[in-house]
């Protein structure tokens, strides 16, 4: 692993520019671009990518061959090159330039690389009157996938104003540009960037449920696999399979090379079974992760409970992967002599892990609890840990949430005052109701609900509780609080009679199965309480459409992805794929609540590949405007994306993470998950 100095050192080559630089002598027009772990040679027409042993390239099909490339904007920087010991062959003060030129690439467009040694990007800019049509791009080998475009022009005022812009692919299997409308007596520009897509794959099946991503841009993926060739890179923590299903945490470096992207993997497991369900990565890097095991040699560290407990338990993992072996810092069994699964998870700023799940034992590990005994025959739970403290006096907190019948804990997220809240689905029509809430009865046919609680007062920690949804079945899977401490939640519906607000994007139920996404502003006090539900809405089509995941920015977009098997599942016009393959498809879908529902969705698009099943579970973004999907594919995913390939065929599933450009009128920033 590095030292600090190293990493610090890397960070700041990684910021300076780009440098491109003569390649040969005698004026052969070629140029060599090198940066962290890649290199890029550019000939008039090309670029080829070297890394590891990895190579790619990008040509621009049908360019005319009278295109001569030049350094432009030169560096005071100059590089000496020393070649075996033939002194003929050394060359010194070799130019250094800022970017590369190719003028009239095409008849009036021109092509500028730039960029720096961790990203490379290029321009293409459309002069008044040239026709962008004639641009095709042609993508070789297995290492190079484009965000969707960003495309602008500049107008009289000094502004730029953007322009909608997206990817085809033409007969030939090049790519093309379909363009919104613009001024054609303005000049254009087409800025795409080279980003990542990836399989995390082995040769049985591997499961991505869920992404996160660090202050230094590192993208953090957790699932499951059952391969024992999963790819491992770095320091493991554990270096081999532990049994027939294991949990895995990977973390992936977006502006390295391709084939350089994976910096970090392990299992995680026993000689059972392991099913990572649910994980949230801290700014500095640290993984906290449950799920739910059967193995017996779980490893343990500090643990609340070393020993399985019963048939299956709960497990709570903190991991820091850049220490390596000596990364694992807390792991413990949660559980009792019955079954019990985690399924959600979030820390607070001291470090406290909380944990919610589903526990079908009467002797689940209880501790100032507001409610000590299992009331139905499956009760939610809410588990606080503090990994500061010592074995079992780590587990400070923990209470079942339930009535008579069946409960489901799903989804738990922090408040700004420090509460908690948890929700997702009773069969109780006696579930715990406390304060002036939403809903205080029970309809029918399964209910969402959602509870605040706040495990510092014990046994009188519920401080509300509500019942949410129409008469037919409705679990929330998904929740978390925003700035003003409404609580945003998403799950699944199937009740023709869900209650919608007014500014709804879809007013009326699809069919089968939708999404719902609600916003509950507890605070809200008057005579009628269901002034507190102060949004609510459907999306989805005729058939099935199930939500696995739940982000927010400061601007107030919400993320969700899932997935659907509706053919008519709504789309944006600026979606990646805009039509159903016919099998099980992913979605992503991002809006946002403020605005006018017959504006539509900002984004939503299918994600899928013509054969085979893809589920996508964990979606995130980062501050320079990449939205990432993480998820699981058992056919070829990024065909239709012009991503790298899937191997793996006979059905089996693999664990894949891809990168693309958000829509152009969306502000990024952090998420609220209580990190």
């Amino acid at each position: 692993m590095c030292a600090a100095g190293d990493r610090d050192a890397i960070r700041a080559f990684s910021a300076a520019p780009v440098r491109f630089e003569p390649a040969g002598s005698g004026g052969s027009g070629r140029y060599v671009a090198r940066g962290l772990r890649y290199r890029f040679d550019f000939e008039k027409n090309q670029a080829f990518l070297y890394a590891g042993n990895v190579t790619a390239s990008l040509s621009f099909v049908g360019a005319s061959p009278r295109t001569v490339l030049h350094g432009t904007n030169e560096l005071r920087s100059k590089t000496t090159s020393f070649k075996g010991n033939d002194r003929s062959q050394w060359r010194g003060d070799i130019p250094n330039f800022g970017r590369l030129e190719a003028s009239s690439l095409y008849p009036g467009i021109d092509l500028i690389y730039y960029g720096t040694a961790r990203e490379l990007e290029y321009d293409l800019r459309v002069r008044p009157g040239a026709d962008p049509r004639r641009i095709r791009l042609q993508f070789e080998g297995p290492a190079l996938n484009q965000k969707d475009p960003v495309a602008y022009q500049i107008s009289k005022s000094g502004e730029k104003v953007m322009v909608a812009s997206r990817y085809h692919q033409n007969a030939d299997g090049s790519f093309g540009f379909t363009l919104g409308q613009y001024d054609r007596d303005r000049e254009l520009v087409i800025d795409p960037v080279l980003t990542m897509s990836l399989y995390l794959s082995g040769t049985s099946n591997d499961q991505a449920a869920a992404i996160g991503h660090d202050s230094n841009g590192l993208i953090y993926i957790g699932g499951t696999t059952s391969s024992s060739d999963f790819p491992l890179s770095g320091s493991s923590y554990q270096a081999a399979t532990g049994g027939e299903d294991d949990a895995f945490i990977a973390v992936l470096d977006p502006t390295a090379a391709p084939g350089s992207q994976v910096v970090y993997t392990t299992y995680f497991g026993g000689t059972g079974e392991e099913h990572l369900l649910d994980m949230v990565v801290s700014g500095n890097g640290v993984v906290f992760a449950t799920g739910t095991t059967d193995s017996d040699d779980l490893p343990t560290a500090n643990a609340y409970q070393s020993t399985l407990g019963g048939v299956t338990d709960a497990f709570v993992l903190k991991l820091i992967p850049s220490q390596g072996t000596s990364g694992l810092y807390y792991a413990s069994y949660l559980g009792g002599a019955s079954a019990d699964e985690g399924t959600g998870i979030t820390v607070d700023s001291a470090g406290k892990i909380y944990v919610v799940g589903t526990t079908q034992g009467t002797d689940y590990p209880m501790v100032n609890g507001f409610e000590t005994s299992l009331a139905g025959t499956q009760d939610a739970f809410l588990s606080v840990i503090d990994p500061s403290q010592s074995l079992t006096a780590t587990l400070v907190y923990s209470t079942f949430i339930g009535g008579t019948s069946e409960n489901s804990g799903q989804g738990v997220a922090l408040a700004p005052d420090g509460t908690v809240w948890v929700v997702g689905g009773t069969f109780s029509s006696d579930f715990p109701i406390a304060g002036y809430c939403y809903r205080y009865s029970y309809i029918s046919g399964g209910d969402a609900f959602a509870v605040r609680l706040n495990p510092s007062l014990g046994a009188k920690s519920l401080l509300y509780g509500t019942f949410l949804g129409g008469s037919g079945q409705d679990e929330a899977k998904k929740v978390l609080v925003d700035s003003k401490g409404r609580v945003i939640l998403t799950g699944y519906t199937l009740s023709i009679d869900l209650p919608v607000t007014s500014n709804a994007l879809q007013s009326q139920y699809g069919g089968n199965t939708d999404v719902f996404v609600e916003i509950l502003d507890p605070s809200i006090q008057t005579a009628n309480r269901s002034d507190q539900l102060v949004y609510s809405t459907y999306f989805g089509g005729s058939y099935g459409d199930v939500p696995y995941s739940l982000k927010e920015d400061s601007s107030g977009n919400l993320y969700i992805t899932g997935f659907t098997m509706s053919p008519d599942m709504p789309v944006s016009s600026n979606a990646l794929e805009g039509t159903y393959d016919n099998s099980l498809d992913g979605f992503v879908l991002i809006f946002n609540p403020t605005q006018k529902a017959a504006s539509g969705p900002i984004f939503s698009t299918f994600l899928g590949s013509g054969g085979g099943v893809q589920i996508a579970t964990g979606i995130d973004f980062d501050s320079k405007g990449t939205v990432y999907v993480a998820g699981y594919t058992s056919g070829d995913l990024f065909h239709a994306l012009g991503g790298v390939p899937n191997a793996k065929g006979d059905g089996l599933s693999s664990a894949f993470v891809f990168g693309f450009q958000a829509p152009a009128d969306i502000s990024h920033a952090k998420t609220h998950h209580g990190i």
